[in-house]
C-alpha cells in the first residue's frame, strides 16, 4: 500500500495536475489524504505522516505539491525498488550534493532530471531538462545519493515514514522543510537517494522570487544544522 499526501491551497491547480497523476498510478488498495486550508506545511505533512504510518502494510509515502503531475508509467515500481534499498529514507527526483545551505542546487553537484513547465513555455515541446543545460549546474545523472531533494515531490520508505517528523518550528514558510527532513534523515543513518521518477512541475516562475521568506528560513536552517 502507497500512501499519498497532498496540502493544497488551490483546488484548481489539484484537479488539474496532482490529482490526475495520483490517479493514473495509484492502486486500489492505496490511501490519498488531502489537507485543505492550511497554513504551515511543517504541520501538515506530520499529521499526513501520522495517518498513513498507521498503515501496517505501508510500503511508501508520497507527499506531492498540488502542481507536480505524475507522468511515468513506472512509477509504482520505480517507487517501490527506491524505498527498498538498504537504509533507504527519502527519495525525490531531483537534489544537490555538497550542500551549505538548504538550497541544493548551489551545491557542489546536482543529480536528477525533472520537467519544469515554466521552462518550457505553451508552444515548446515538452522535453527533458537537465540542470547542467537549464540552471548551469553540474549534473551527475539521473539517480544516486544526494544531501537533499527538492520538496515537489518527496518519498518516504516505511522506516521514515515512522520515525521522521518535519521541524513545525523551523515554519511556518513555506521553505526548507524538503532540506530538513532530508538532513533529518541522514542524520538518523538513512539515505537520501534521487530516482528517476519522471514528473512535470507546473511551476510559475513568480513563486521563485519570494525572497524575503526563503532568506528568514534559511536563517533557521542554518542555526540548526551548523551551516
Amino acid at each position: 500500500m502507497i500512501g499519498f499526501g497532498c496540502v493544497i491551497s488551490s483546488e484548481d491547480e489539484f484537479r488539474r495536475y496532482a490529482l490526475p497523476g495520483i490517479e493514473r498510478v495509484a492502486a486500489p488498495e492505496d490511501e490519498v489524504v488531502v489537507l485543505r486550508g492550511r497554513d504551515c506545511i511543517y504541520k501538515a505533512y506530520n499529521d499526513i505522516l501520522a495517518q498513513l504510518s498507521a498503515h501496517s502494510e505501508l510500503e511508501a509515502v508520497v507527499l506531492i505539491h498540488q502542481d507536480v503531475e505524475i507522468i511515468d508509467d513506472g512509477f509504482r515500481a520505480k517507487v517501490l525498488e527506491a524505498v527498498g534499498q538498504p537504509r533507504a529514507g527519502v527519495v525525490g527526483v531531483i537534489g544537490g550534493v555538497g550542500m551549505k545551505s538548504m538550497a541544493w542546487w548551489e551545491g557542489d553537484l546536482a543529480i536528477g532530471s525533472v520537467r519544469w513547465e515554466w521552462l518550457l513555455g505553451d508552444e515548446a515541446p515538452r522535453r527533458e531538462l537537465h540542470d547542467e543545460e537549464e540552471f548551469q549546474l553540474h549534473a551527475i545523472g539521473r539517480s544516486g545519493d544526494v544531501d537533499s531533494v527538492d520538496g515537489l515531490i518527496l518519498i518516504l520508505s516505511p522506516i521514515a515514514a515512522r520515525t521522521l517528523r518535519f521541524d513545525e518550528s523551523l515554519g511556518p514558510a513555506f521553505h526548507g522543510y524538503d532540506a530538513d527532513i532530508c538532513f533529518t534523515a541522514r542524520h538518523a543513518g538513512l539515505r537520501v537517494i534521487v530516482a528517476p521518477i519522471d514528473v512535470i512541475h507546473h511551476h510559475g516562475i513568480q513563486a521563485m522570487t519570494e525572497r524575503r521568506d526563503w532568506v528568514e528560513a534559511q536563517v533557521k536552517f542554518a542555526r540548526k544544522w551548523g551551516l
